[in-house]
């Protein structure tokens, strides 16, 4: 489902093994895998940046492949996507 969908390589993470981007409407689907440090373990998750702030994520959760932190972060965008269209219609 996600690896369909035309993910790009996200060069803005300094700190991330693999973080790649995709945009759909005015929305920034991200997953990040992070390498394991001293003190923290490998972690994979993903992000949604959206309206009405964009530099905050609006949803965020975490993943055990990257694959599936890119398929969880769709799924998510399409809840919240079928929510405000829900919200916009008068007969809801």
């Amino acid at each position: 489902m996600a690896d369909e969908l035309p993910w790009q390589i996200d060069t803005e993470r300094p700190m991330a093994i693999r973080a790649e981007r995709l945009t759909v409407e005015e929305y920034e689907l991200v997953a990040v895998q992070i390498a394991a440090d001293g003190a923290w373990p490998e972690e994979i998750r993903w992000e949604i940046f959206g309206p009405p702030n964009n530099e905050a994520p609006i949803a965020t959760g975490r993943a055990d492949t990257f694959v599936r932190a890119k398929t969880e972060a769709v799924r998510a965008w399409r809840s919240l996507a079928e929510g405000r269209t829900a919200q916009k219609l008068p007969f809801t």
